[in-house]
This record gives structure tokens, C-alpha cells and sequence, in this order.
């Protein structure tokens, strides 16, 4: 979905996740910087500048003075940005509730309980994943890979 998107939007993962994660600090009125921005993203401060300016350049982004630390700024999502990125997600939204429409009634705890299993697997600890693939159950969860080996 978020690779859909971005496409759709000519810009990178990366790009549409600071965008969104801007987007929501704003809606909470919680000011984002670049450092924050950059420990979000797990990304280093020089490829976070790269980011900016891009997302700047294409009027998305942009910099303003923090309002309580004159030596800093804060980065905000322009209007254009936030209706850009509300229409695209959306449509995907919608896109995927018509999806999930059609699985018949009766198979709908089955498959969520299939998809939350799945996104437990996917979210585990990479220690529990590694050793649950090597064969050894260091860290693995119980019911997780291990356990199903």
C-alpha cells in the first residue's frame, strides 16, 4: 500500500513515511524536527537534510523557526501535503475495504485471526526470528516460529 502510494505520489517510501509521521505530530500539535525526525525515519541527519530539501523543493515540507528553541526548527506539512496524502490513502483505504467486503461473513474470524497471527510473526523480535530460522529458541516467543517448526 505505502509503495502504491508513493508511486502514485512520485516519491520514495521513505519520503511518504516522514510525510505522515509530520502530518500526525501535527494533528497532535507536537513539533517535529529534523533530529526527531531523523530517530523516527532510523535514518542518519545527512540523508534527514536530503529528505527535507526534497520534500521542501516539491512544496510539501517545509522549515520554520521552533517556536521555543531559537538554535532549532521544526518541520511542517504543507496544506497541499496533507490533502495530497488524505486523498491517496483514501482511495487505497477504500480500495481495500471493498477487498475485505468480499470475503463472505462466515470466514472473517478466520481470517483475522490469520492476519493477526501473521502480523505477530512479522512484528516479533529479530532475535526470536533469527533463532526460531537457525533452529534454536533463544529468544523465540512461545506459540512463535519456533514453535511451529
Amino acid at each position: 500500500m505505502r509503495q502504491r502510494a508513493s508511486r502514485e505520489m512520485d516519491m520514495n517510501v521513505t519520503d511518504l513515511r516522514a510525510l505522515r509521521f509530520v502530518i500526525a505530530a501535527q494533528r497532535r500539535g507536537e513539533p517535529v524536527t529534523p533530529r526527531g525526525l531523523a530517530e523516527y525515519l532510523e535514518i542518519s541527519t545527512a540523508s534527514t537534510t536530503k529528505l527535507l530539501d526534497r520534500l521542501s523543493r516539491t512544496g510539501r515540507l517545509q522549515r520554520q523557526p521552533h517556536p521555543h528553541d531559537r538554535r532549532s526548527v521544526v518541520v511542517l506539512a504543507t496544506e497541499g501535503a496533507q490533502e495530497e496524502v488524505r486523498e491517496r490513502l483514501t482511495r487505497v483505504h477504500r480500495e481495500m475495504f471493498e477487498v475485505a467486503r468480499q470475503v463472505p461473513e462466515h470466514c472473517r474470524g478466520a481470517v483475522r485471526d490469520f492476519l493477526l497471527g501473521l502480523a505477530a510473526q512479522v512484528d516479533e523480535p529479530e532475535d526470536a526470528a533469527a533463532a526460531a530460522a537457525t533452529g534454536g529458541d533463544e529468544g523465540a516467543t512461545p506459540g512463535g516460529l519456533a514453535a511451529r517448526r
